[in-house]
């Protein structure tokens, strides 16, 4: 893997940041690319279960090598035949549900027959009759012991076959669904880099805020229906005639996908793509006039990421920036800029924390170097300029006047302090 490729862990670590190096296939685990700092944070319990990336490639490039032409035909025959042997599966499965639910009947209307018997000899007087054994089942069947363990028993094995058969429509429906996506993105976005971009990034609505909770998922249809407009194409759930619910929305003449919650038309939470700097990117979040407002999110193509406020589809506030060469800014934002308080930390190791005006460091400002070596005092326009004081790794201490002269000429005047 060349340096252009290497990927950088996108997750915040106490310790800072490292790059990718395994691939986690543990099957409960959410998080599938560690970095080292991943391993204490979420791998401790299944360690077992990370592939090295280098050991992943490997396998990968043989793998492909070795097939380089795929059998369709032999390919969904093997398929359907995996297909119809979980059907056959499922049909033994529920048989068997079936035949272990009658059993448990026979014994309930035993038990109530037992009861009922013994019940009718109390009745008549018949106690001599009763066997102390009996009075004493009966009494412990009549507390509802029994009788609850069975119900429980009968009610498990009820929601057995129900919630499998559940699970097996959630799936095929989601998958369906993602097919049906696919394809309708393919069908109208030309640009290829836009294409699989795309469909790297999907959207998850599970992190669709509360207030939408009413809406995810099917609210007015059981299916996804498809809209034309002008120059524009929807694919998703309808009310009205209008988008409303789950759906997708692709702009034909400007090439850009719109997809997430809509109400009454409007994309209202959701992720968009963008063109920032000609790189394909993807802005997620609430959404207020097709441009994203509040807390979201933003991943580039070429590796960049932000995750923080957003003001009328600026960077706006609180936030991290992350650059695909494995630099990280905190802190605020103004007009898409970096812009107040922040700190910068370069992938290199070097750390500057104080304020920023339109992108760049003015003002007053702490830079720390990968050796250690400190500097504090004033910057303007991205440089050290005005008083500060310089404290080497070694311990000496320096009082340092430097200026920037019109022709880009540096005055420095340097006092070194005794060291208390």
């Amino acid at each position: 893997m060349n340096k252009s490729q290497i990927q950088y862990c996108t997750r915040q670590h106490k310790a800072g940041q490292e790059r990718i190096i395994s691939i986690c296939m543990n099957k409960h685990c959410q998080i599938r690319l560690a970095c080292s700092y991943c391993y204490q944070d979420y791998h401790l319990n299944h360690v077992q279960d990370l592939i090295p990336i280098k050991e992943f490639e490997a396998v990968a490039l043989n793998t492909y090598n070795e097939q380089k032409h795929f059998e369709f035909i032999s390919l969904i025959d093997e398929k359907a035949k995996i297909l119809q042997s979980l059907k056959n599966k499922l049909h033994e499965y529920v048989s068997q549900l079936e035949a272990e639910f009658n059993l448990d009947c026979d014994n309930l209307i035993q038990s109530f027959v037992y009861i009922q018997n013994t019940l009718l000899k109390l009745c008549h007087c018949h106690q001599h009759s009763i066997k102390e054994e009996e009075l004493l089942t009966v009494i412990n069947r009549y507390s509802n012991v029994e009788y609850n363990s069975i119900k429980q028993s009968i009610m498990s094995q009820l929601n057995r076959p129900i919630e499998c058969i559940m699970k097996l429509h959630d799936i095929v429906s989601k998958e369906c669904k993602m097919i049906q996506r696919k394809k309708f993105i393919n069908s109208y976005i030309q640009e290829k880099e836009l294409q699989n971009f795309y469909q790297e990034n999907v959207l998850d609505y599970k992190m669709a805020p509360k207030k939408h909770s009413l809406i995810r998922g099917t609210m007015f249809t059981q299916e996804f229906m498809e809209l034309e407009g002008k120059n524009k194409h929807y694919y998703g759930e309808i009310h009205k005639g209008v988008p409303y619910g789950q759906g997708i929305l692709i702009q034909i003449d400007d090439q850009k996908i719109e997809e997430g919650i809509w109400i009454d038309g409007n994309l209202s939470w959701g992720q968009r793509s963008i063109q920032l700097k000609g790189v394909p990117s993807i802005v997620c979040g609430e959404m207020i006039d097709g441009v994203i407002n509040g807390l979201g999110k933003m991943i580039c193509k070429d590796g960049d990421s932000y995750t923080g406020e957003w003001i009328n589809g600026q960077k706006h506030g609180m936030g991290i920036y992350k650059y695909a060469n494995g630099d990280m800014y905190k802190g605020e934002f103004k007009f898409d800029l970096k812009d107040g308080q922040g700190t910068y930390k370069a992938h290199n190791g070097d750390i500057y924390i104080g304020q920023f005006e339109k992108g760049i460091k003015n003002g007053d400002g702490k830079y720390i170097s990968k050796k250690e070596d400190t500097y504090i005092g004033k910057f303007k326009d991205d440089k050290i300029d005005g008083e500060g004081t310089y404290k080497y790794h070694d311990g000496k201490m320096y009082d340092e006047i430097q200026f920037w002269l019109v022709n880009k000429e540096c005055i420095r005047m340097v006092i070194q302090l005794e060291c208390i």
